[in-house]
């Protein structure tokens, strides 16, 4: 069962249905939850799809479910960062921790503040891995909109 449920998410991935492909790794995870790898694909799973539509409409698009959702995911990417996980695993659990900082509200009032929490994470996810293209993209994103509020 667990391999299947591993072989839908791929499955809904690929066909860019990332809520049914969370779904599947969700079950995945109630049959081995302390798996590392499902839980650092669900993370980056719903890190992506989360702020899809904040990502085209703005910030101001996200109600206050997303907001929680958002508050948890970065709970959970935090604690993903503190196991051990390969460069590229690392690098794009870094990168996703940085886009979802850039909408959540908790950062916006912190003495870290969200820019400076976002900038170190895109940061150390491009030095990870210099030359993969989510990590650049994302970074630069972030920098062109932080510079044009």
């Amino acid at each position: 069962m667990f391999q299947s449920y591993l072989s839908v998410a791929e499955e809904f991935k690929r066909l860019d249905n990332l809520e049914y492909a969370r779904q599947a790794l969700d079950k995945a995870l109630t049959i081995y939850p302390d798996s590392i790898s499902v839980a650092s694909q669900r993370f980056a799973i719903a890190a992506t799809e989360l702020p899809r539509e904040a990502d085209f409409l703005g910030a101001m698009s996200i109600d206050d479910q997303e907001q929680t959702e958002i508050t948890a995911l970065v709970q959970d990417g935090f604690r993903l960062l503190q196991l051990p996980l390969a460069r590229a695993e690392r690098s794009e659990l870094l990168t996703q921790l940085g886009r979802l900082l850039t909408y959540d509200s908790t950062w916006a009032d912190s003495a870290w503040s969200h820019s400076g929490a976002a900038d170190e994470l895109f940061a150390e996810a491009v030095q990870l891995t210099p030359s993969r293209a989510e990590a650049l993209f994302w970074h630069g994103h972030h920098l062109l909109g932080s510079e044009n509020p």
